[in-house]
C-alpha cells in the first residue's frame, strides 16, 4: 500500500488542506513539524478516519472532528488516495454533521457517508457507497483493524517506552489485542468452568450414592459401619443373597398352602353342588304338582288366545268392508248435493247478465268524465310549473344572499392573515439583527485556539513535576551507587595489599646468602623485609572483590548517565513549560479573559443563546410557512366565494325571468291550482265508481257461467263414482262373510265384533300361556338334572366343608403375603445394588475426568512451575518473535553492544512473569533489565521494538505491505548523539518505505531537509507547507 494524497476539509484545524505524499518519494525521512497543538497528529487522524471511520486514539468521533470555524454550508470531508497491486483507490468520508438546508433557512442533520472508488489505469472499475460494503473491503485489502493499522503505521514513541518498562500484565494487555490471543484466555475460562462443573457433578453423584445406599432394606441385618461405597456395596450384595434364599423358601411355602386351599375349596364346591341338587329336586316336584292344578283353566285361555289372534289378523278385512260402505254413502251424498245446486246456479247466471246490461248503459257518462279529467290535467301542469318557477326564484335570491355573506367573510380572513404574516416577517428581521451567532463563532474559535495551549501547559507542568521527582531519585541513586563503588574499591585495595604482603613474605622466606634475590637480583641481603602477620587472601576472594569493584563502578557510571539524561530532560521540559505558559498567557490576554474556564463559560453562554435564537428562528419560520399557507388558502377561498356569488346572481336573475314569463302566458279566466285539484279529485272519484261497477258486473257474469258449468260436471262425476263404489262394497262384504263362516261356522259378525273389542287382552293372555308352558318345561328339566346329580349319594355336611375351606384359604393368604413381601424386598434391594454399582462406576469415571480437567485448567491458568498461563505462553512466543526481529536493528544502532532477550527467571507472581524484557550488554558481558538503560538507549530500544512489532503484526495478519511509517514525538528528551542515532535508525528501515517524523523539536527542523510544516493562523485553523531545502 503506497499513500498518494490526503485531502482534509473542515477537519480539526484544517479548513481546506491537502497532503501530497508523493512529494516525499525521494526523501528517506521527512519531518512533519509544527508547534504543539497545531494539528500534526490530526493528519494521521484524518488518514485513519478515512479508512476506518474513527480517529487514531479512538477518543473523538468524526462528528467531533468537525472544525469549529466551519461555515454552515461547508461540509467536513476527508479523502484519501493510495495505490496497491496496480489499482488506484480513493476513499471519501463525511461524518454526521449539522449543515445548512439546501433550500430555505435553518440547519439540518446530514447523516454520515462514505464512498470507495477503485480504478485501473485511470478507468474506474468499481464504486461502493454503503458502510456495510466499504468496511469489509478495506478489511480484506489491509487485513488489519484500526488498532493494528495504527500500530504498524504510527509509532507513538512515548507509549513504546512505557511498553518497554511495563510489567508483564501491562504488556499482555497490549499484545492480546494486537495478536488476537483472547481466544486462549477464553479457553482458560471455559476449562475453569468445566472443572467447576465436573467437581459439582462428582459431589452430586456422591450425594446420590449416599442417599441410594440409605434406601437399602437390611431387614434383620445390621447396616455396615464403613462409609466406603465398596464396603457398603459388598454388604448389600451379601444381604441380597441371603434375602433371596429366604424369599425362595417363603414362595415354596406359599405354593404348598395354595394347593391345600384349592383342595379344600374343591371339596366345599362339590358338597354345595350336591346339597343344591337335593334342594332343586324337591322344588321341581312341588312346581309340577302346582302346575297340574292349572291345566284346565290354561286350556280355555289357550283357545281364547287363538280366537283373538284370528280376529287380529282379519281386522283389515273388516275395516275394508266398513270403508267401502262409507265410500258408497259419500258419493251418494255428493250426487244429491249436485242435483240440488243446479237451479240456484242458473238463476244467478240470469241475474249477472242483467247487471252487465245495466253497466253498459252508463258507458257515455264514463267517457265524458275521462275527457274532462284529461283537459283539467293540462291546466294543472301549467299552474304547477308557475308555482315551481316562483319557488325557484325565491331560493335563488336566498342563495345569492348567502354567497355575498361568504365572500365578505373570506375577504376579512384574508386581510387578517396578511397582517399576521407581516408581523412575523418583522419579528424575523428583528431576531436576525440581534443575533449572537457571530460573537459565538469568534469566541468558539478563540477557545479552539486556546484549549490546545492550555492542555500543552498542563501536560508540561505534569511532566516537569514528574521529571523533577525522577531527577531527585536519580541523584539519590547516583550517590548510593558512588558510595557502593567507593566501598568496593576500598575493599579491593585492602585485599590486594594483603595479597601483596603474602607474596613478599613468601619471597623473603626464599632468600639465601649468596643467592640472587628474585626481585632485584642482588647477592647480598642486608635488610630483608619484615613481614607483618596478616590474614591469608585467596585468589578467588581477590577476584570476587575485583568483580565487585568493576560492577559497582559500571553501576555508578550508569547512574551518572541516567541522572544527566534526566537533568537534560528536566531542563528541556522546563523551557518548554515556560514557552507554553507564555503562549497561553498571551492567548488569554488577546481573548480578554483571565483563564480558560471564564472563556469556556462565555462560549457556553453564547452557545445557549444562539441555540435559543436558532430555536426561535425555526419557530418563526415555521409560523411564517403556516401563515403563508393559510393566506394562500384564504385567497383561494375569496376567489371561490366570488365565483359562487356571481353564479348565484346569474341564477337568481334567470329564475325570476322564467317565472315572470310563465305567469304572463296564463289566460285571465284560468282558476287557481287549488280549484283545479278539487275538480280533478271529483272526476277521478266518479270515473273510479263507474269503472268499478263495470268490472264487478263482468266478474259476476263470469263467475255465474263458471258455476253453472262446474255444477253440471260435478253431478255427472258423482253419478259415475257412486255406481263403482256400490259394486266394490258388495264384493268386499261377500268375501269377509265367507271368512267368518269358515272360522266361526256362521256369517254373523257378532262374535267377531265382540272379540275385536277384547283385542287388548291378547298380550296378557298370550304371556300367561307362554309363562305356564315355560314353567312346566323348566320344572321338568330341573327335576331331571337334580336326579342325575344326586344319583346314589347321601346329603353332604356343608358346615364342616366350609370351615375347612376357610381355614385353608386364610393360611394360603398369609403365606402368599409373606412370600410377596420377601420377594419385593429382594427386588427393591437388587435394583438399589444395580443402581449403586452403576453410580459408583460413573462417579469413579467422573472423578477421574474432574481431576484431569482441574489439573489441565490449573496448568492453563498458570498454576504450574513456570507460572505461565496458556495465553501468556502464546504471547511470550509472539514477543520472542518481536525481539528476534528487533535485535538486528538494535545491534546495529548500538554498535553491537545490546541484544534483546526474554527474562528467564520467574517472577514472584503470575502477573509479573513471562513478558519481562532484558538486554545483553556486550561491554559488561552479562544480561541486565531494560530498566537500567539510559534515556537515549531506551529511546533506541523502544524504536527498534516498535518497528519490529509492526513487522510481526503485518506478517501474522497476512496483510499487504504498507510503504509508510510515522513516528510521533519522543525526540525531545534525546541528546545530540542519541538524536543522530535515532535518525540513522529511521533512515536504515528496509526498502522504499516513506518515513515521517511528527515532532516540534527544533534540532530536527534544522537537520531534516524535507518537511511538511504545520502553521497556525491565530484564528483557530492551520495550514500546510511543503519544504525541500537544497533542492
Amino acid at each position: 500500500m503506497r499513500l498518494l494524497t490526503l485531502h482534509m476539509e473542515n477537519f480539526g484545524p484544517y479548513r481546506d488542506a491537502a497532503v501530497d505524499f508523493t512529494a516525499f518519494d525521494r526523501a528517506s525521512v521527512f519531518l512533519i513539524s509544527g508547534n504543539t497543538g497545531s494539528g500534526k497528529t490530526t493528519i494521521f487522524d484524518a488518514m485513519v478516519y478515512a479508512l476506518y471511520g474513527q480517529t487514531t486514539g479512538g477518543e473523538r468521533s468524526g462528528e467531533e472532528m468537525r472544525s469549529k470555524f466551519a461555515a454552515p454550508d461547508a461540509p467536513t470531508r476527508v479523502t484519501l488516495t493510495f495505490t496497491h497491486a496496480g489499482k488506484d483507490y480513493r476513499i471519501t468520508r463525511e461524518p454526521r454533521q449539522l449543515l445548512a438546508k439546501k433550500s430555505g433557512t435553518g440547519l439540518t442533520n446530514r447523516p454520515a457517508s462514505v464512498a470507495l472508488n477503485v480504478a485501473i489505469d485511470g478507468h474506474e472499475t468499481a464504486e461502493w457507497t454503503k458502510e456495510r460494503d466499504v468496511r469489509p473491503r478495506i478489511q480484506d485489502l489491509l487485513h488489519l483493524d484500526a488498532d493494528q493499522f495504527r500500530q504498524m503505521v504510527l509509532l507513538p514513541q512515548g507509549q513504546f517506552r512505557q511498553f518497554l518498562d511495563a510489567s508483564s500484565d501491562d504488556k499482555a494487555a497490549l499484545l492480546r489485542h494486537l495478536f488476537n490471543t483472547g481466544l486462549y484466555g477464553r479457553w482458560q475460562d471455559a476449562l475453569r468452568q468445566r472443572a467447576k462443573a465436573a467437581s459439582a457433578k462428582t459431589a452430586a453423584q456422591a450425594a446420590e450414592l449416599t442417599a441410594t445406599i440409605a434406601q437399602f432394606d437390611w431387614g434383620e441385618r445390621e447396616a455396615p459401619e464403613s462409609t466406603l461405597t465398596a464396603d457398603a456395596l459388598a454388604a448389600m450384595q451379601a444381604a441380597v443373597a441371603t434375602q433371596d434364599q429366604a424369599a425362595t423358601t417363603a414362595e415354596a411355602a406359599a405354593t404348598a398352602a395354595a394347593q391345600q386351599r384349592d383342595q379344600a375349596q374343591a371339596a366345599q364346591t362339590a358338597g354345595e353342588t350336591l346339597a343344591a341338587a337335593f334342594t332343586d329336586r324337591a322344588q321341581a316336584q312341588r312346581q309340577l304338582d302346582d302346575l297340574q292344578h292349572q291345566a284346565t283353566a290354561m286350556a280355555d285361555t289357550t283357545q281364547r288366545v287363538t280366537q283373538l289372534r284370528w280376529v287380529q289378523a282379519h281386522r283389515d278385512a273388516a275395516a275394508g268392508v266398513t270403508a267401502a260402505q262409507a265410500r258408497q254413502a259419500d258419493w251418494q251424498a255428493r250426487l244429491t248435493a249436485a242435483t240440488a245446486a243446479k237451479q240456484p246456479a242458473v238463476a244467478a247466471l240470469a241475474e249477472a247478465q242483467q247487471q252487465v246490461a245495466a253497466t253498459q248503459a252508463q258507458a257515455p257518462q264514463l267517457d265524458a268524465a275521462k275527457q274532462q279529467l284529461a283537459e283539467l290535467g293540462q291546466v294543472k301542469e301549467t299552474l304547477t310549473a308557475v308555482a315551481k318557477l316562483k319557488a325557484a326564484a325565491a331560493q335563488a335570491a336566498a342563495t345569492l344572499t348567502t354567497a355575498q355573506e361568504a365572500e365578505a367573510a373570506a375577504q376579512s380572513k384574508q386581510a387578517a392573515l396578511a397582517t399576521k404574516l407581516a408581523a412575523n416577517q418583522q419579528a424575523q428581521v428583528d431576531l436576525q439583527a440581534a443575533s449572537h451567532a457571530a460573537a459565538y463563532t469568534a469566541a468558539d474559535r478563540q477557545l479552539a485556539a486556546i484549549t490546545p495551549l492550555a492542555e500543552q501547559q498542563a501536560a508540561g507542568s505534569r511532566q516537569v513535576t514528574q521529571l523533577t521527582a525522577d531527577a531527585a531519585a536519580a541523584a539519590a541513586a547516583e550517590t548510593t551507587a558512588h558510595q557502593a563503588a567507593s566501598a568496593a574499591e576500598q575493599a579491593y585495595t585492602t585485599l590486594h595489599d594483603a595479597s601483596l604482603q603474602d607474596q613478599i613474605a613468601g619471597l623473603v622466606a626464599q632468600l639465601s646468602p649468596g643467592q640472587p634475590c628474585p626481585v632485584c637480583g642482588s647477592l647480598e641481603h642486608p635488610a630483608p623485609h619484615q613481614a607483618v602477620a596478616t590474614q591469608s587472601v585467596s585468589a578467588a576472594a581477590l577476584q570476587a572483590a575485583d568483580d565487585a569493584r568493576q560492577r559497582t563502578a559500571k553501576a555508578a557510571a550508569a547512574a551518572v548517565q541516567k541522572r544527566a539524561g534526566l537533568a537534560a530532560q528536566l531542563d528541556a521540559a522546563t523551557a518548554a513549560q515556560a514557552t507554553a505558559t507564555s503562549a497561553l498567557s498571551a492567548a488569554l490576554a488577546a481573548a480578554k479573559v483571565s483563564d480558560v474556564a471564564t472563556l469556556k463559560a462565555q462560549v457556553a453562554t453564547l452557545k445557549a443563546t444562539v441555540a435559543a435564537e436558532t430555536k426561535q428562528a425555526k419557530q418563526l419560520t415555521a409560523a411564517a410557512e403556516t401563515l403563508a399557507t393559510e393566506r394562500q388558502a384564504a385567497s383561494a377561498a375569496v376567489a371561490t366565494a366570488a365565483d359562487q356569488r356571481m353564479a348565484a346572481d346569474h341564477a337568481a336573475t334567470a329564475a325570476q325571468t322564467a317565472y315572470t314569463t310563465k305567469q304572463a302566458s296564463l289566460p285571465a279566466t284560468l282558476p287557481d291550482l287549488a280549484a283545479a285539484e278539487a275538480s280533478e279529485h271529483d272526476l277521478t272519484a266518479k270515473i273510479h265508481q263507474l269503472t268499478t261497477a263495470q268490472d264487478a258486473a263482468a266478474a259476476a257474469l263470469t263467475a255465474a257461467q263458471t258455476q253453472v258449468t262446474t255444477v253440471a260436471a260435478d253431478w255427472r262425476h258423482a253419478k259415475t263414482e257412486l255406481a263403482a263404489a256400490t259394486t266394490a262394497a258388495a264384493a268386499v262384504q261377500a268375501k269377509f262373510e265367507a271368512e267368518l263362516t269358515a272360522f266361526f261356522g256362521t256369517a254373523d259378525s257378532a262374535s267377531f265384533t265382540e272379540l275385536q273389542a277384547h283385542l287388548g287382552e291378547l298380550p296378557d293372555l298370550a304371556a300367561q300361556v307362554t309363562v305356564y308352558n315355560e314353567a312346566v318345561a323348566a320344572a321338568k328339566a330341573l327335576l331331571a338334572k337334580a336326579t342325575a346329580t344326586i344319583g346314589a349319594a347321601g346329603a353332604p355336611d356343608l358346615p364342616a366343608l366350609q370351615a375347612a375351606a376357610a381355614q385353608a384359604a386364610e393360611a394360603a393368604t398369609a403365606a402368599l403375603k409373606a412370600a410377596v413381601a420377601a420377594r419385593d424386598r429382594v427386588l427393591r434391594n437388587q435394583d438399589l445394588v444395580a443402581k449403586v454399582t452403576k453410580l459408583a462406576a460413573q462417579n469413579q469415571a467422573a472423578l477421574a475426568e474432574a481431576a484431569a480437567i482441574t489439573n489441565l485448567a490449573a496448568v492453563l491458568a498458570g498454576d504450574n512451575p513456570e507460572k505461565l498461563s496458556l495465553e501468556r505462553y502464546v504471547l511470550r512466543a509472539y514477543l520472542d518473535s518481536v525481539l528476534s526481529v528487533a535485535n538486528p536493528r538494535l545491534h546495529q544502532l548500538t554498535g553491537g553492544r545490546y541484544q534483546f532477550s526474554l527474562h528467564q527467571e520467574k517472577g514472584s507472581h503470575k502477573n509479573d512473569t513471562g513478558l519481562e524484557i532484558d538486554v545483553y550488554d556486550d561491554q559488561v558481558g552479562a544480561t541486565r533489565s531494560v530498566h537500567t538503560l539510559s534515556g537515549g538507549e531506551s529511546f533506541i530500544a523502544a524504536l527498534c521494538l516498535a518497528l519490529a512489532l509492526g513487522t510481526v503484526i503485518q506478517r501474522e495478519s497476512g496483510g499487504i505491505t504498507i510503504d509508510a511509517l510515522f513516528v510521533d514525538e519522543g525526540f525531545g528528551s534525546l541528546d545530540t548523539a542519541s538524536l543522530n542515532a535515532a535518525l540513522q535508525a529511521l533512515e536504515t528501515i528496509d526498502g522504499d518505505r516513506m518515513i515521517g517524523i511528527i515532532s516540534h523539536v527544533s534540532e530536527l527542523r534544522d537537520g531534516i531537509a524535507d518537511q511538511l510544516r504545520v502553521s497556525t493562523t491565530g484564528a483557530g485553523d492551520s495550514t500546510l507547507t511543503v519544504v525541500h531545502r537544497g533542492a
